[in-house]
């Protein structure tokens, strides 16, 4: 989800400059924001041991934080000096690390625990338990 809102806000900014793309790619960017954000530290906590999950939020908040603050000043260097369309570029391969990192995870998750095998469900036949007798109408 996350890959598709920032995939997303970089199209919309690509297409110009107006108030509109800036509003919407700011749009976009937040909501990519808040689930990448709202995943990673979940799966931070399912990472480590009780006793340690504090620590590790808090030293995962310090570098998310100051990344975000060198990444900030970064990209207003960036549009200063190369201009708009190559800092919407330079986002593309951060987007594929991570995307790629994503599916690394997801992959490596489900070979360390593969999903139980499913029984097919019993299912008594239709035609037999099917009364008159039983039959309930619902227009009363």
């Amino acid at each position: 989800m996350f890959g598709s809102g920032f995939s997303l806000a970089i199209a919309v900014a690509l297409h110009g400059v107006a108030v509109a793309q800036f509003f919407t790619a700011l749009v976009l960017v937040g909501l990519g924001w808040n689930f990448m954000y709202t995943g990673a530290t979940t799966l931070l906590t399912e990472s480590y041991a009780p006793a340690e999950k504090a620590r590790a939020q808090g030293l995962n908040d310090m570098i998310v934080f100051a990344t975000m603050a060198v990444s900030s000043l970064a990209s207003g260097v960036l549009v200063s000096t190369e201009g708009w369309e190559t800092a919407n570029y330079a986002a593309l391969p951060v987007l594929a690390v991570a995307g790629l990192a994503l599916v690394l995870l997801g992959w490596h998750r489900r070979s360390a625990h593969p999903a139980p095998h499913k029984r097919p469900i019993a299912r008594p036949s239709i035609t037999a338990s099917w009364s008159p007798r039983k039959s309930v109408s619902v227009l009363k």
